[in-house]
């Protein structure tokens, strides 16, 4: 892993992100890129009109979106130079970055120019009436990063012992995503656990589960093998990690087969939404 890229809105959420940066590139020797970015002019005067309470006003002129874009443009880089000085204090190399784009589409920028490894972001943004420019955009990120993004609420502790990586351990998820999961494991040193939710909808039996789980094991003999049987596949996943005291958990955006597979963006989604732990997901149409 040799650079991190963590989208700030400057929230503390984005600040929880940075924290856990921190601590992976000092494990890693990788360097930070933080990225702020601004959507739209159109977002800009927005943003400007809910802040001083004028709703009324429909008509900015030029010059007034020219000082706002310089404005916001300044602060912005202002807050990115004091995160990059402190983050310097615990001897990371930081690159900043500035952008006028949609979250999601400077991202996926900055991941091509610079090779970044893995994303790390709060997945919640700012409150209140700046969480319409920069708020929870960690969805989108997630659905089109090209690269895996780690989604954190809590303070990073600087390890984890388990990671739970679910899946229908089908042929092609074996082939193609496994080896995935497995290195970024690898990666945070961390125990390897495979997980399959039976659920009544898509209900299998454990023989033939645990068969499928053996060839995902010839590729990670250390990995432990497990079946959980609950309604869904997403409340599966977290009845799982909170029982066996998982700390971070491994989803891919596609994992399942026929109808699961249509339904895997919204499980990834669910678990960022509304699970506490650490969540990595690896978006398998990045390629």
């Amino acid at each position: 892993m040799k650079n991190i890229l963590v989208p700030t809105d400057f929230s503390k959420q984005a600040e929880i992100a940075i924290n856990a940066a921190v601590k992976i590139a000092k494990q890693h020797n990788a360097v930070i890129h933080i990225m702020h970015s601004i959507k739209s002019l159109g977002d800009i005067v927005q943003l400007d009109s809910f802040a001083s309470g004028d709703f009324a006003s429909t008509t900015v002129s030029t010059d007034q979106i020219l000082r706002l874009i310089e404005l916001k443009t300044e602060e912005a880089e202002q807050n990115l130079a004091a995160i990059k000085k402190h983050c310097e204090t615990e001897n990371i190399n930081v690159i900043t970055h500035s952008k006028q784009q949609p979250v999601e589409v400077a991202i996926n920028q900055i991941v091509a120019e610079n090779k970044i490894d893995l994303i790390v972001m709060g997945s919640h943004g700012a409150s209140g009436v700046s969480e319409m420019l920069m708020g929870s955009n960690a969805q989108k990120v997630v659905r089109h990063a090209k690269c895996p993004v780690l989604t954190i609420k809590n303070e990073f502790k600087g390890n984890w012992n388990n990671i739970v990586y679910a899946s229908s351990f089908d042929e092609d998820e074996v082939n193609n995503n496994i080896p995935k999961a497995g290195n970024l494991a690898k990666w945070f040193e961390a125990q390897l656990n495979f997980l399959c939710v039976n659920t009544p909808s898509y209900f299998e039996d454990s023989e033939t589960t645990l068969e499928k789980m053996k060839m995902a094991c010839k590729l990670f003999p250390d990995a432990q093998k497990h079946i959980y049987n609950d309604f869904s596949v997403e409340d599966g996943i977290l009845a799982f990690s909170n029982l066996y005291k998982m700390d971070a958990i491994i989803i891919t955006t596609h994992g399942y087969k026929a109808l699961r597979r249509l339904l895997n963006n919204n499980i990834v989604e669910h678990l960022v939404n509304h699970c506490n732990l650490p969540i990595i997901s690896i978006n398998l149409d990045r390629d």
